[in-house]
């Protein structure tokens, strides 16, 4: 039995786990009343994933000793994996009511709660291993991540690297901490750092993927795609790369590419709340608001505290004129995440179209103060000023402009309110700066065949009048007349 025994604690220490659960079940067989061979036993059905059994093996060393304390321990982890988390943590509470020393419960007890997003008590348990254990590297990192997950991003910087300083080839603690600048918006301190994680581990699939969501800020979409795609490539069943590509060709208007992603990350992972988000964002831009609604609605049942979710449910609500249910979404956004600039943003188009214009402004502003190079935010000011207050309107126009000098929109917009002041010139440059920006935008040209009509240039702006069967919702309706067709000439007095 002791050869069985020494033997089989070999192979598992080597990690040959099919050989290992063969020689303790002999050893068991010789000797059914060890505790210490179940418990190894189910160390063993852990390595080939087999939590199910692994719990049984578990059980039973507790039953011929009720006392042992890493089989409670490790038993938590069987439940972990089971998904039964709160069956986890009983289980190393009486861990550590039998041992309190031991850092790796504590660690693991951690990782429970952050699954059950009980992140504080998490954060807890991760520095009580750390007290036990400094240089327990997992628990700098499960800290680090978690404090991310909390928005406490320069508090994740400091766990990431702690971990580093442990390890300074720890490829993972390289990825996180980019990921923590990344949040903080320091792009190219990220992208770096990406890179050297691949340097130290050229199969890391993770940080593949976390380096096309830098390249992506970065505005150089092509090399995100394809990081993107090496990271499925290495990892093929990564949902989460699957729906970071799928959003990025939802901003090259790739839609039906952007849906097979979702599509496939889904049927790798149902539960992942923020791939049902991403495709409501693309069913949005399919004019599919209903699917859109019931995607977001999804995300929200998996992830309640998703604050984005509510915010981009609100904007489909807004397209299907449910403006009060869409304020109600922002507001809820907002709750969840009161520094939440674009939904500040997206509640004043909502209260615009409710027409309780001073709010939208208090709206807006509140935005504003939360990013002050947020051009949208400016510009949609604008256009609610517009009806109240067209200087100040230009001027939130030219401070969307000066943030984003390709802001099509705001060129346009500009336009429309510097008619309204009667500089007719001014809102003539500022159409066509539109139009330069964005030919195909049709409401420039709009706005543009309106103003030539209004200041008699009647040739040039008739022909370019007919663009108004291209607007968004344009009934191409036509009425047959009498009289003579007008060939340009003069019609003064006629």
């Amino acid at each position: 039995f002791n050869a069985l025994q020494l033997l089989a604690t070999l192979h598992l220490q080597a990690q040959h786990f099919k050989i290992a659960v063969t020689l303790f079940d002999r050893a068991i067989a010789l000797n059914p009343n060890y505790a210490d061979a179940h418990s190894n036993r189910g160390n063993a059905l852990m390595g080939l994933q087999r939590a199910a059994d692994a719990l049984i093996s578990y059980d039973m060393a507790i039953a011929l000793n009720p006392r042992f304390s890493e089989a409670f321990s490790n038993r938590g982890d069987a439940l972990q994996l089971l998904n039964r988390f709160d069956d986890a943590l009983t289980s190393y509470d009486i861990a550590i009511g039998l041992k309190p020393n031991v850092a790796d419960t504590y660690f693991n007890r951690g990782d429970a709660l952050k699954k059950l997003r009980r992140s504080e008590e998490a954060i807890v348990n991760f520095d009580q291993a750390i007290t036990l254990n400094p240089a327990h590297l997992g628990a700098h990192t499960n800290r680090g991540n978690t404090l991310l997950e909390l928005q406490r991003y320069d508090e994740a910087m400091i766990s990431f690297e702690n971990a580093l300083a442990i390890n300074p080839d720890f490829a993972e603690g390289y990825s996180n901490l980019g990921n923590a600048l990344l949040k903080l918006k320091r792009v190219d301190e990220s992208l770096a750092l990406f890179d050297k994680a691949i340097s130290l581990k050229t199969n890391h699939a993770g940080a593949y993927a976390n380096r096309g969501n830098a390249l992506v800020e970065l505005h150089r979409i092509d090399e995100a795609i394809a990081s993107y795609k090496t990271a499925i490539a290495l990892k093929p069943d990564y949902a989460e790369a699957y729906s970071d590509l799928g959003i990025t060709l939802v901003s090259l208007n790739q839609l039906d590419d952007a849906m097979a992603c979702f599509d496939q990350s889904l049927a790798l992972n149902p539960d992942y709340a923020p791939t049902h988000a991403n495709r409501g964002i693309a069913l949005h831009e399919l004019h599919r608001y209903e699917e859109a609604l019931a995607s977001y609605d999804r995300a929200i049942t998996l992830l309640p505290g998703f604050s984005g979710a509510y915010s981009n449910r609100g904007n489909t609500l807004q397209k299907l004129k449910r403006f009060d249910e869409a304020l109600a979404s922002y507001d809820q956004a907002i709750s969840l995440n009161p520094a939440y600039a674009e939904a500040y943003s997206n509640r004043g188009n909502a209260l615009h179209a409710l027409k309780r214009f001073d709010e939208a402004v208090a709206s807006y502003d509140k935005a504003i103060s939360l990013d002050q190079n947020y051009p949208e935010a400016h510009s949609n000011r604008g256009n609610t000023l517009q009806d109240s207050d067209l200087l100040e309107a230009v001027a939130s126009y030219d401070r969307a402009i000066t943030i984003k000098p390709d802001y099509h929109e705001a060129y346009s917009n500009r336009g429309g309110a510097l008619q309204k002041l009667k500089r007719l010139d001014d809102a003539l440059e500022s159409f066509d700066r539109a139009i330069q920006l964005k030919p195909d935008w049709i409401e420039a040209s709009w706005n543009k065949s309106l103003l030539l009509i209004l200041t008699g240039n009647y040739l040039d702006g008739w022909a370019m009048y007919e663009c108004r069967l291209q607007r968004e919702g344009a009934k191409q309706e036509f009425t047959a007349c009498s009289g003579s067709a007008w060939r340009g000439g003069d019609i003064r007095g006629k």
